[in-house]
């Protein structure tokens, strides 16, 4: 014995319940909107004003280490 849901699936009819259906924009009170553009340079440094100069500064930083430890390999060797 199967249930209803199971049933159904195996005539190949998958249930349709329109009520969980998102409404079209204009249907939707102004309340319910979704943002329509997040912002962009939200959670940067104060200091930085584009991720692609946060980016930049990272791959800076990890090139200067790798300077640094190079130097201190050649001279303390």
């Amino acid at each position: 014995m199967l249930c209803d849901f199971c049933q159904s699936l195996e005539k190949g009819l998958l249930p349709t319940q329109p009520y969980l259906m998102p409404l079209p924009e204009t249907d939707r009170r102004p309340t319910e909107r979704r943002p329509t553009e997040p912002n962009p340079n939200e959670g940067l440094p104060p200091f930085v004003k584009t991720w692609r100069q946060m980016y930049a500064i990272i791959v800076g930083v990890l090139l200067l280490l790798i300077v640094l430890f190079y130097a201190f390999m050649i001279n303390f060797q």
